[in-house]
């Protein structure tokens, strides 16, 4: 199951794979992943803009 979502890099593909319903909105806004402390302080920089 986790291939396909490292493969697409969509998270919310579990989801689909669980036969879940989920909407997706195309936009120019651009996301932070979290996934280190090192990640979590630069979102805060951003955050706090």
């Amino acid at each position: 199951m986790q291939f396909i979502e490292a493969t697409e890099k969509i998270e919310c593909i579990r989801y689909l794979e669980y036969g879940k319903r989920i909407k997706m909105v195309e936009t120019t806004i651009e996301g932070v992943e979290i996934d280190t402390p090192e990640d979590l302080e630069r979102a805060k920089k951003l955050w706090n803009r």
